[in-house]
């Protein structure tokens, strides 16, 4: 994509992979959510003749061959070296620096040319070796071959290939290519597709995720390995349930310090924080046993935070995992003393319960990870007013569901604790695991830009796939409406862009999507007049309403005809849901105006062309909850395919197979235009409503833009999947 906007910021975002588990992802990467994420840790992959990666041990020979019947395919990808030594003891090598202690894999092309074999190795620098190999090789076919071996986590590591035998052997060479060393852990065993890095002539664009070395597959991995050797094959796709598409978010601050070990945080009612070898969602070998202690009581830890203002939405998560207890439970404490808490079932995967005090909402969430492991999510407001800590707890329940009672010395374990200023929660954000310090902040306002203004002002369509996570209903301070989730929006250059755009969003309040298009402002041609004739049907605006109805204010629908008055009445805005000619009547000389337009807002002016599907609650099972407070999780929820048109005389946009109706009135706003595009559209982004709307956490994908000329109904087939 031509353009990348983030957030700034410090920190580690994360992204969940088709497993299951956690994978950290890079300054500036794009993260597609529920895919096989593969990255290759080595610089230069395909470059062993710079020195700026790699160097030699030994006295090797190394060249670039020009020949491309040497490549290992037809086209010239990739870079062929002949790789040659004089005596024992010798090879190219690189330094990779510290790992983390899980699996990782060293592989590499080879193919023999005057030795028939070729050796690796995996090490610690002065140290161990952590895995080596030698194979034998063909002339005439290349061979991929592997080696895997697990890092302490602390000392720096290489890796080394070396023509023939490394300790013995005499003058030779072999021909080499497409290095690669990656994690492999929880994700198989045999080598992933080959990932380049540092490749002469290509940016970081060129493997799709924005940052060099790093590559999303939509497929698992169906390569193989037997004794090292490597079978490529191509493996199955990922089912749509997991695989999640580009995961765009806003920019958040874990407020939690020790997110990994807790030794900071304070033990309440006899518990006790101990490190065990349980495997984390990073897949390594450490995670936090929390263990109810033996006393009577409220059973928990505790940090104080404070950096969320009074009234301000916080959603608290982390992971946890059943052990000989099974019930977990998280607590935010509020500025005023007030709790509100939730407790997990963690056999099960449920929501137990969940408790506020009167006037505070609270929201409660919970999904599965891997190998048993469930994030639980809360969520909830902070007071208005108060003097006290804000503080987090997170603990050990009872199976009854008591949160005061006897321990008996049962556990469970946590990991990955969470903390933002925020009504829903977002990606997990490892900070300072090992020591305190300052909060880290995700670079996760990731907005995919595409230029438009090659699309022109007239035809212009929009077809994509999208999952929008979650929505918790908390009420973000100062009332405004919370989670407005915005597909995609295209706007025209400054100054003619806050009057001249077009998008798709949801209201999550109605769970109805909308879609837009300003062409102008109609205000003038709606604004009441006085001493004017007017007929039933007529509809008039409040001559103080602001350029894209920036005040708020209501549309009046003429229920009685007549003149109005010479001063303009006193608007009476009550919504009346059912059009009468008695109830919230605004009298005006013999005029009777009433504010009754259906447009799922309570009447307020829309000052643009607008439709809206009522796509009930049932549909997006998993991604909003109903009245009822019922929620599943965003794995379960099935995707929606999403399809928009504007064209002269014609606009509108489909849904999974249905039209959306118009719903403002009248249509086109602007009561002359043929429906062109005023001015060209110069961007478009995802996530976003608009130019600097807030983004939301949701997932884009399948993105088609277009300029055709196509039909309401042609539209609504192109959101009809084909099995």
């Amino acid at each position: 994509m031509p353009s990348w906007l983030l957030g700034a910021g410090l920190g580690t975002s994360t992204v969940r992979d088709c497993f299951g588990y956690l994978r950290n992802a890079r300054l500036g990467e794009a993260r597609f959510w529920g895919a096989r994420r593969v990255e290759n840790k080595l610089r230069g992959s395909a470059d062993f003749a710079n020195g700026s990666f790699w160097w030699s041990a030994g006295t090797v020979g190394i060249a670039m061959l020009a020949n491309d019947t040497k490549f290992p395919d037809a086209v010239g990808t990739f870079r062929t070296h002949r790789l040659s030594k004089v005596s024992a003891q010798a090879g190219r090598a690189q330094d990779v620096g510290v790992l983390p202690a899980v699996e990782h894999v060293f592989s590499i092309y080879a193919r023999a040319e005057t030795l028939s074999q070729v050796y690796l190795q995996f090490y610690v620098a002065g140290g161990v070796v952590l895995a080596s190999g030698l194979f034998d090789l063909k002339p005439d076919v290349w061979t991929r071959i592997q080696i895997t071996g697990t890092p302490d986590g602390t000392g720096s590591c290489r890796v080394l290939v070396s023509p023939g035998p490394f300790s013995s052997g005499g003058a030779g060479s072999v021909l080499i290519c497409n290095a690669q060393l990656e994690d492999l852990s929880g994700a198989g065993s045999a080598a992933s597709e080959y990932v380049s890095t540092d490749l002469p002539g290509q940016g970081p664009v060129f493997n799709g995720a924005m940052v060099d070395g790093v590559a999303y597959f939509d497929r698992y991995n169906g390569n193989t390995v037997s004794a090292g050797y490597v079978t490529e094959s191509r493996g199955a796709l990922i089912p749509p349930e997991i695989l999640r598409f580009l995961r765009i978010e806003p920019t958040s601050t874990n407020l939690c310090t020790q997110t990994e070990v807790f030794t900071t945080w304070t033990a309440v009612g006899g518990v006790a924080v101990t490190s065990t070898s349980t495997k984390n969602l990073r897949c390594e070998n450490r995670s936090i046993r929390l263990n109810e202690g033996g006393q009577s009581g409220e059973k928990y830890i505790s940090l104080g935070l404070g950096a969320i203002p009074a009234g301000a939405p916080i959603t608290l998560t982390c992971f946890a995992k059943a052990d000989t207890a099974r019930v977990a439970r998280m607590t935010i404490k509020a500025i005023d003393g007030g709790t509100c808490g939730a407790s997990f079932e963690l056999s099960t995967g449920a929501v137990a319960a969940v408790d506020s005090p009167a006037g505070r909402q609270a929201w409660a969430h919970i999904e599965p990870w891997a190998d048993g492991w469930y994030r639980c999510v809360l969520t909830t407001s902070n007071a208005a007013s108060g003097s006290l800590p804000l503080e987090v707890r997170l603990g050990v329940a009872a199976e009854n569901g008591a949160t005061e009672y006897q321990g008996t010395g049962k556990a469970i374990f946590i990991w990955g604790a969470n903390a933002s200023a925020m009504e829903f929660p977002t990606s997990y954000l490892p900070n300072n695991t090992d020591q305190v310090g300052p909060a880290r902040r995700s670079h996760t306002v990731e907005i995919p830009n595409v230029d438009a203004k090659t699309l022109g002002q007239q035809n212009f369509v929009v077809t994509m796939e999208s999952v929008l996570a979650y929505y918790s209903g908390i009420t973000i301070k100062g009332g405004r409406t919370p989670e407005w989730k915005g597909l995609w929006y295209a706007y025209a250059a400054s100054p003619n862009n806050r009057q001249n755009r077009l998008g798709v969003g949801l209201r999550p309040t109605t769970v109805a999507f909308f879609g837009d298009r300003y062409l102008g402002d109609p205000n003038p041609l709606y604004y009441w007049k006085p001493n004017t004739d007017y007929k039933i049907g007529d509809v008039v605006i409040p001559t103080d309403t602001q350029l894209d109805n920036q005040n708020s204010r209501r549309m009046f629908l003429c229920m009685t005809g007549g003149r109005s008055g010479a001063v303009e009445p006193r608007w009476d805005e009550t919504f009346v849901a059912v059009p009468d000619q008695v109830t919230h009547i605004t009298s005006d000389g013999s005029v009777r105006w009433q504010n009754n337009h259906d447009n799922t807002i309570l009447g307020i002016w829309e000052p643009y062309d607008t439709c809206v599907l009522d796509y009930g609650v049932s549909a997006f099972a998993g991604q909003h909850r109903a009245a009822t407070g019922v929620v599943s999780n965003i794995n379960q929820a099935a995707s929606i395919l999403i399809s928009s048109f504007s064209s002269p005389g014609a606009y509108g946009y489909s849904i999974n197979g249905k039209n959306a109706p118009l719903r403002t009135y009248p249509f086109p706003i602007d009561g002359t235009s043929s429906g062109d595009l005023h001015f060209p559209m110069e961007v478009i982004r995802f996530g976003r409503l608009n130019e600097s709307g807030t983004s939301h956490p949701l997932s884009v994908g399948n993105i088609v833009i277009s300029t055709e000329q196509i039909t309401a109904d042609e539209n609504r087939l192109r959101t009809i999947r084909v099995s």
